[in-house]
């Protein structure tokens, strides 16, 4: 009978208050656990974040850049945007244009202009639609520069080359772009499109009208 009560006693009995300050020891230790991890996740979550905004603004503005020069394609023989560029201008036909709808050949002209006054130089991006001159990049200081690839890989400061033949193809392999850009200092486009159109009727002699 007595054992009986013993039992009884022990089931109705409440926890002691060691075993409430052991429970409450455990429940704090997981809680700093769980937000010192908490903390930790969201720490690492900005910056990924950031890193990530970072990384996008960088490739959105190198393939600003170097975009419409993917895009270089040659004129016709009798064209009058045929490929032509130095060390602070190039001018020919892209089918990359910005701001204007791609995939037809369009004139354009990349130029980096030094502005003593504000001591800036910027790469300004000139189509011919009806939007003005458009700031592509900027950065302090004077520099800026292009260069020009040929099929060996010679680079070289003007294209058509100082020596150019009539075998020199209109357009270069490769454009070189050297900005100010603490990120994207040195670009590389590689124009992918054949350097030379095929003729014409009219550019062989079978039309006397001039090619648009």
């Amino acid at each position: 009978m007595s054992d009986r009560r013993q039992i009884s006693d022990r089931r109705h009995r409440g926890f002691t208050l060691l075993e409430m300050l052991v429970v409450l020891t455990i429940t704090s230790l997981v809680s700093v656990i769980l937000f010192q991890g908490l903390g930790t996740v969201l720490a690492v979550r900005s910056t990924v974040a950031s890193t990530v905004l970072t990384l996008r603004d960088l490739v959105l503005q190198r393939n600003i850049i170097i975009d419409p020069i993917r895009g270089i394609i040659p004129d016709h023989i009798r064209g009058t945007h045929k490929f032509s560029g130095n060390g602070q201008s190039m001018t020919g036909l892209t089918i990359r244009p910005l701001g204007e709808s791609s995939g037809a050949p369009r004139p354009f002209q990349l130029t980096f202009a030094f502005d003593s006054s504000t001591n800036m130089t910027r790469l300004i991006y000139q189509g011919d639609g009806t939007l003005g001159p458009q700031v592509v990049a900027s950065w302090p200081g004077n520099r800026g520069q292009f260069v020009y690839g040929d099929i060996n890989g010679q680079w070289l400061p003007m294209w058509p080359p100082p020596n150019a033949t009539s075998q020199t193809v209109q357009t270069p392999w490769l454009v070189g772009v050297q900005t100010g850009l603490s990120e994207n200092e040195i670009l590389v486009a590689y124009v992918a499109s054949p350097h030379e159109r095929r003729p014409r009727m009219e550019d062989i002699g079978f039309s006397t009208s001039a090619a648009p």
